[in-house]
């Protein structure tokens, strides 16, 4: 069900953002999360709506 308002909607959209990892930029449009994965972490292809995995770490 979508918020009745805008400050309800305007809350909700940060309490979903404060959940998700925050990217840290590489080179061009590739990120790795701000918090690694146990076995390293994925680096992922991010731009404007478009989100692809990169790879299994920064080596590969």
């Amino acid at each position: 069900m979508a918020p009745a308002t805008t400050p309800e909607a305007i809350d909700l959209a940060r309490n979903y953002l404060a959940t998700v990892p925050r990217l840290v930029p590489i080179v061009g449009h590739r990120y790795l999360p701000a918090t690694p994965a146990p076995r390293g972490s994925p680096v992922s292809s991010v731009y404007q709506t478009d989100v692809i995995y990169y790879g299994a770490d920064l080596v590969s």
